[in-house]
């Protein structure tokens, strides 16, 4: 806060007010205001005395201009009183700090506040000092206008040369530990002609790379990031200019570098940036081996069901008319053969299929692993439905021609369920809901063929389920009736035997007839508990 010229020093003197006291009662007004201008200058002394033995003092105009300098400013810039008043400030200035630490200075000073800070300056013999800062503003209570500054100053050179020198070593233990790292820490400036230029390499990856300092010495940033990176990486060194860390990944001499660039800042201004490299090589490769395991069926090497939805997601998001059509197909009987010769045979007439399968499709499409015994082809290259016809039908040839598995010839058919897109309203699910749909159909029409999608499966597949759901409830509540039929010879008309008949009298559907309900519990293994 600025100082108002009536703000003298308050101590409270009693012997001051006791005087002033006197004035209003006695008539000896000359006499006590001697005594109190001799206080006064007393105690002015006094305070200026302290000051001037611990205290650098000076004084300046509303524009810079020296008006007063007390004996320890002389004594630390060597220049004389005379050569100081009529001066400014300009004629100590190092050139250690930037013109915006000046020019926050004046502008908290010009607004009233009282500004502190370490400034360094230059002596007469040009060698340096610093001196801690604080600079008040006088104010005149007239015209509540700034008149003057006064700054007092502390030498704090021991402590700053001190510090300078442990910073020296620091950096010298901090160099040696860069060297030491695996990784490339180097600087960038900026140039007269707007050019990031790097001006210092060191660390391990500089040497695998074959960077020395001497080499990359005043090189643009685009002879280390790449040429197909250059506006990128001058985007970027432009944001850490402004203030902003930025991470870009790039190569070089076949190396995966992820680097860092962050602002080296100094008395609030951006100087320069630091760059930080790390050889991330073997991490790039095992993400990607990482991807392509999470993306890939690991006994055939095929695309996944996960990179299926993701494929088909990809396709939605970059909607065009351009067709395509999904196929679903499920190997017939798969799981007698599993359990008939093992599944290390089974094994191997899944991969010859894939073979067989990617073989085919290459080209017009790819063919993904749904599942054990499941893949799904996306189609993309087909004129029309008849077209697309002619085509699954060369996928069941494919899969029914004869495969020799340790000498044994193996024969086996398929079922497949196709669907074609664009649809209304066409999402990842409904587009696989709908495939799975017709292949159900497929396999509930004697498997070994192939069927399209349409609107009706829908309604089916749900009361089939419906049906299912109910069935499992009425074993368990008893609603399934034994019937005993008679079995007679014709010839005699003697009783034969019996034939057991079981009917199901449910109360939501009615009598259910066998042929509804006898193929489900074969599908879902309930032929057993229904015998």
């Amino acid at each position: 806060m600025a100082l108002q010229f009536t703000q003298f020093s308050q101590n409270a003197n009693k012997e001051m007010l006791a005087l002033l006291d006197q004035l209003n009662v006695y008539d000896q007004s000359s006499e006590i205001g001697e005594k109190i201008r001799a206080i006064f200058l007393r105690e002015y002394a006094y305070i200026k005395d302290a000051i001037d033995s611990s205290t650098i003092v000076a004084v300046t105009n509303k524009a810079g201009v020296i008006t007063y300098v007390n004996d320890k400013f002389c004594e630390i810039s060597q220049y004389s009183r005379d050569e100081l008043i009529g001066s400014t400030h300009r004629l100590l200035n190092s050139g250690y700090h930037s013109p915006n630490f000046f020019k926050e200075m004046w502008m908290t000073i010009l607004s009233g506040k009282i500004w502190c800070g370490d400034v360094k300056n230059h002596k007469k013999d040009g060698s340096s000092y610093w001196v801690h800062t604080n600079i008040i503003p006088i104010v005149n209570n007239d015209t509540n206008v700034i008149e003057q500054f006064i700054a007092l100053r502390t030498d704090i050179t021991k402590g700053k040369v001190a510090e300078e020198e442990l910073r020296k070593v620091i950096q010298n233990d901090f160099e040696r530990t860069i060297r030491s790292l695996d990784n490339m820490v180097f600087k960038i400036k900026k140039d007269r002609y707007g050019d990031f230029i790097i001006t210092l390499v060191e660390g391990k990856l500089s040497k695998l790379l074959d960077i020395s300092e001497g080499l990359f010495d005043q090189k643009r940033v685009e002879d280390f990031f790449g040429t197909e990176l250059g506006e990128e990486a001058f985007k970027i060194c432009e944001a850490a200019f402004r203030g902003e860390k930025h991470s870009i990944k790039h190569h070089y001499n076949g190396i995966e570098i992820y680097t860092t660039l962050s602002p080296i800042i100094e008395n609030g201004t951006i100087i320069e940036i630091i760059g930080n490299s790390n050889d991330i090589t073997l991490l790039e490769l095992a993400q990607k081996e990482i991807h392509y395991l999470a993306y890939h069926d690991d006994l055939t090497d095929l695309p996944n069901r996960r990179l299926l939805t993701k494929d088909l997601q990809e396709k939605l998001n970059h909607f065009s008319s351009k067709k395509f059509a999904v196929l679903f197909i499920d190997i017939d009987r798969f799981k007698q053969i599993n359990d008939t010769l093992g599944f290390h045979r089974g094994d191997k007439l899944i991969l010859e299929l894939s073979t067989r399968l990617k073989q085919f499709i290459t080209g017009l499409g790819t063919v993904y692993r749904s599942s054990g015994d499941e893949y799904v082809i996306i189609l993309e290259k087909y004129e029309n439905e008849a077209n697309l016809s002619l085509l699954v039908r060369e996928v069941l040839k494919i899969v029914e021609e004869p495969i020799l598995i340790d000498e044994q010839e193996l024969l086996i058919t398929c079922s497949v369920g196709v669907t074609t897109f664009p649809n209304d309203e066409d999402s990842v699910e409904k587009i696989l809901n709908r495939v799975e749909t017709a292949l159900k159909h497929c396999k509930l029409n004697g498997r070994q063929g192939f069927i399209f999608y349409n609107d009706e499966m829908a309604q089916n597949t749900k009361e089939r389920l419906n049906l299912e759901i109910n069935l499992r409830k009425a074993i368990k509540n008893d609603e399934l009736t034994l019937y005993y039929q008679p079995k007679y010879k014709l010839n005699s008309d003697q009783l034969d035997g019996m034939e057991a008949l079981v009917r199901w009298n449910s109360p939501i559907y009615g009598f259910v007839s066998p042929n509804d309900f006898i193929p489900i519990s074969e599908d879902i293994v309930l032929i057993v508990q229904l015998g």
